[in-house]
C-alpha cells in the first residue's frame, strides 16, 4: 500500500515538474532524494533541488555535470569541489551566465570562463574579477550581449563613447548608466539619440527644453520627438522634422493635424495608419487621401466614406494593399469587384485576390487568361481555387498558369493532365 502511494506521489510530482500548475517546493522532493530523474527535472525550476539529494548524488561528478547543464544557477548549491573546478563552472556559466557569482574567486579571473558567462548574459561582468572588469575587449562583448552591463562598470568605462553607444544600441534606457561627463556633452547626446531614439528619456533635462538642441535631435532621429514633444508640438520647424516618422503626427497640436503641408510630410513615411491621425477636415480632402493611399493602401480605411467608392483612389489603394478588397472593409459590398483593371492589379500581387472578384470575372475566360499570363508576386496558382472549374480543363489557360507557377499543375483536371501541352509546360517550367 505504501509503495503504491509513493508511486502515485512520484507520478504526480513528475506531472507537476513537466506540466506545471504550481511551482514545486523542496518539501515535494523529500521522499525522492535518491531519484535521479526527479532531482534533475526539479533542477530546471529549483536550482536548489540538489541540496535535497543524497550525499551520493551530491558527490557524483557525472550527475552534477548534468545538473549544471540543466540549470547553471545550481552552482550555488553544489559542494565547494565543483565550484572550484573549471570544467564544472564553465558548464554552469554556459547555461546561466550569472552563475559566475558562485564560482570560486580564482575562476572569476579565468578569461575563458568569464567570456562564456558574458556570452550567455552580459550582466555577468558584475561578478568578474577586477582585472577582467577593466578589460576593454571583454567589456565590449558584455555590453554587446546585454547593454545593461554598463551599470556594473568602472566610472572611467562609463565615459568611453564606444562602450556607451554599444550599450545604447541594445536599449536606449542604458544611457542612464553613462557618466555625467557624457550626459552633459550635447554632441555625444545627439550621437546617443541617433543610435537609439529612446535614449532621449534619460538625457539631462536642460537639453529637453533647449529648442536648438531639440531641433537637431529630431532632425537626427525623428522618433525622439515622442519623448520631448510637450514643449514643441506647436513649433513648425520641429514638427516638420518630427513627422518624417509619420506616427509622430499623434503628438502634434490639433492645428497641425489640420495643416496640409505637415500631414503631407507625415504621409511620406508610408505608414498605413497616418491618415487616421489627421483632422476630419483633411480626411475629406481628395489630395490628402490620394497621397495617403499611394503611401499605403491601408490608409483608405480612415478616409471619408465617399473616397472608398472613388475609383481613382481605390485603384491607387489596391496597388499597395489588396486587403482593401476584403468584405469587412465594405459592409455594403465592394463596387469594384467586377472592375477588370482593379482586379488584375490585385491579382498581380496575390493570386488569392480572385476570391474577392465578382463571379462574372471568375468565369470570364479572357480575364482568367490575362490573370494567369501576368502572374502574381505571391501564390499565382491560388487564383485557380476561385476561378470557374471549367478553366481547369482548358489547356491554354492551364499551360499559361504552369508557366507562371509550376504549382498550378496540381489544379490541372485529370482529363488533360497527360496531354502533350501540359507535360511540355511542366518539363520546361
Amino acid at each position: 500500500m505504501i509503495d503504491e502511494t509513493l508511486k502515485q506521489e512520484r507520478k504526480d510530482l513528475i506531472w507537476l515538474l513537466e506540466e506545471g500548475g504550481r511551482s514545486p517546493s523542496l518539501e515535494d522532493l523529500k521522499n525522492f532524494k535518491d531519484d535521479h530523474e526527479i532531482i534533475l527535472k526539479a533542477t530546471y525550476i529549483l536550482p536548489e533541488a540538489i541540496s535535497c539529494a543524497t550525499n551520493g548524488l551530491k558527490n557524483s561528478r557525472r550527475f552534477i555535470l548534468k545538473i549544471l547543464k540543466k540549470n547553471g544557477l545550481s552552482l550555488e548549491f553544489v559542494i565547494k569541489e565543483f565550484q572550484s573546478d573549471p570544467e564544472y563552472v564553465l558548464e554552469a556559466v554556459k547555461n546561466r551566465g550569472m552563475a559566475l557569482k558562485y564560482a570560486d574567486e580564482k575562476l572569476k579571473s579565468d578569461r575563458d570562463i568569464v567570456l562564456a558567462a558574458i556570452h550567455q548574459n552580459g550582466n555577468a561582468i558584475k561578478y568578474a574579477a577586477e582585472n577582467l572588469k577593466n578589460d576593454r575587449n571583454i567589456i565590449l562583448k558584455a555590453v554587446e550581449n546585454q547593454g545593461s552591463a554598463l551599470e556594473h562598470l568602472d566610472q572611467s568605462l562609463k565615459s568611453d563613447e564606444e562602450i556607451v553607444l554599444t550599450a545604447i544600441s541594445r536599449n536606449g534606457s542604458n544611457f542612464k548608466y553613462a557618466s555625467k561627463k557624457l550626459k552633459d556633452d550635447s554632441d555625444f547626446v545627439l550621437k546617443a539619440i541617433t543610435k537609439n531614439a529612446n535614449s532621449i528619456e534619460h538625457i539631462n533635462e536642460k537639453f529637453k527644453t533647449d529648442r536648438d538642441f531639440v531641433l537637431r535631435a529630431v532632425n537626427s532621429s525623428p522618433r525622439s520627438f515622442e519623448y520631448i514633444y510637450e514643449n514643441f508640438n506647436n513649433d513648425r520647424d520641429i514638427v516638420l522634422a518630427a513627422v518624417k516618422h509619420g506616427d509622430n503626427l499623434k503628438y502634434v497640436s490639433e492645428d497641425f493635424k489640420d495643416d496640409k503641408e505637415i500631414v503631407l510630410k507625415a504621409l511620406d513615411d508610408k505608414d498605413g495608419h497616418t491618415l487616421d491621425l489627421a483632422s476630419e477636415n483633411l480626411k475629406n480632402n481628395k489630395d490628402i487621401v490620394l497621397k495617403a493611399v499611394k503611401s499605403s493602401g491601408t490608409n483608405l480605411r480612415y478616409a471619408a466614406d465617399q473616397f472608398k467608392k472613388d475609383r481613382e483612389i481605390f485603384l491607387e489603394a489596391i496597388k499597395t494593399d489588396i486587403n482593401m478588397l476584403m468584405p469587412y472593409h465594405h459592409p455594403d459590398g465592394c463596387i469594384f469587384r467586377d472592375d477588370e483593371e482593379i482586379m488584375l492589379i490585385a491579382l498581380s500581387q496575390f493570386g488569392h485576390a480572385l476570391e474577392y472578384a465578382d463571379t462574372s470575372l471568375q468565369s470570364n475566360r479572357n480575364f482568367i487568361l490575362k490573370a494567369v499570363k501576368q502572374g502574381s508576386k505571391v501564390n499565382n496558382h491560388s487564383l485557380l481555387r476561385y476561378c470557374d472549374e471549367k478553366f481547369l480543363s482548358d489547356k491554354e489557360v492551364m499551360v499559361e498558369a504552369i508557366k507562371s507557377d509550376c504549382e498550378a499543375y496540381d489544379f490541372v483536371h485529370p482529363n488533360i493532365k497527360k496531354s502533350k501541352e501540359i507535360v511540355k509546360a511542366v518539363n520546361e517550367h
